[in-house]
């Protein structure tokens, strides 16, 4: 999981849950082992009224009574079921199953990503109840499809609201966190986290889950709390900027960027001001390379260096940052040295403040 360090920074609450049975089955001549029902449900109904229907699904079960159940058998089925004797077993989703949506009937055919991808145990026992949990995520919902009775029980859930701090109880905020807190299908992912009383421009901690301190509405960057942002609205005086591994889920929300001096690289101990999409930022420094290194972000310089020039075989490098007016700021020798020469952004092309510019080998 990426961290804010590298500049690389995007989960789910349940609505409902509706269980299906597994027990013995009548009639077993008293000579038979007692079996279970492994049951399946294909499809829910979430709250808004739409129906998210499993298709062309084959599940592998493993184990004593080794068998294989599909939708296509009979579309028109809502469940799968088999009787099992008891014992351990696994249930794999394989390849190849897609999810449609149906609204007042009309069914099409959505974009699903399988949350639950390894085999999921179950240990079937006579009379009793076993729980599988099966995760998918569909247009901002996530799709719980829990098997069991071997019981089943099926919930969709809405993605909070980061910007609005919407959707999330009463005491928890809508927030992103840099590991994957207990529960969750990912790191990165949007979810309702417990409210922290972190004031925005004020440090900041993560604690083990990966979750900030900071109020409802802020994220703990570079160990400050900043306010959360829409890219394409955000608030005065920011610089919205989206980060890899942040709202994974949400790819038009960011975090505001406070403003920094790439000359004074005035952030604070362990952080650089770097560029970035015309907007000097600080972050924690993640790697320190220097003059001409490769970079993957704008983090991946040492302190007066940005990810700004190209590299010959694809991708970044770093370029030390210079004054390209003589005025008296940082030149090249105090950089990379000898031949190198001060080129400003504006002949560069590169979106930056007035004066700057970046070190270029003279034989570039």
């Amino acid at each position: 999981m990426k961290s804010d360090a590298s500049l690389g920074l995007a989960i789910v609450a349940a609505a409902f849950v509706l269980p299906l049975p597994i027990g013995c089955q009548s009639g077993q001549h008293p000579s038979e082992a007692p079996t279970g029902t492994l049951s399946l449900p294909l499809s829910t109904t979430s709250a808004d009224g739409a129906t998210f229907r499993l298709r062309n699904a084959r599940f592998e079960i493993a184990g004593r009574n080794a068998t294989v159940l599909e939708t296509e058998t009979d579309p028109t089925r809502t469940i799968l079921s088999a009787d099992l004797h008891p014992g351990p077993y696994t249930v794999l989703l394989a390849a190849g199953w897609h999810m449609e949506k149906f609204v007042a009937g009309v069914g099409t055919t959505v974009v699903a990503t399988a949350l639950t991808t390894e085999p999921q145990p179950a240990q079937i026992r006579p009379s009793a109840t076993t729980r599988v949990t099966f995760r998918f995520q569909v247009e901002g919902h996530v799709v719980t499809l829990d098997s069991g009775k071997l019981e089943v029980a099926v919930e969709v859930a809405t993605l909070c609201d980061p910007v609005d701090q919407t959707g999330c109880p009463t005491g928890a905020k809508c927030t992103t966190g840099l590991e994957p807190p207990l529960g969750t299908p990912s790191a990165g992912a949007t979810i309702c986290a417990t409210t922290g009383s972190t004031t925005e421009g004020n440090a900041c901690a993560r604690g083990a889950s990966g979750l900030d301190d900071c109020a409802a509405g802020l994220f703990c960057l570079s160990g400050t709390c900043a306010r959360i942002c829409q890219l394409a609205a955000p608030p005065a005086g920011c610089a919205c900027t989206r980060f890899a591994g942040t709202f994974e889920d949400q790819p038009t929300v960011g975090v505001c960027q406070p403003s920094c001096s790439l000359v004074a690289q005035n952030c604070a101990a362990g952080a650089a001001c770097y560029l970035l999409s015309g907007n000097t930022l600080c972050a924690n420094v993640a790697e320190a390379n220097t003059q001409n290194a490769p970079c993957r972000f704008a983090n991946s310089c040492a302190q007066g260096y940005s990810c700004l020039l190209p590299h010959p075989a694809g991708g970044g490098m770093c370029g030390f940052i210079c004054d390209a007016s003589g005025g008296g700021g940082p030149s090249c020798a105090a950089g990379p040295g000898d031949g190198f020469s001060c080129r400003s952004f504006a002949e560069l092309g590169i979106p930056g403040p007035v004066g700057l510019g970046v070190c270029i080998g003279t034989t570039n």
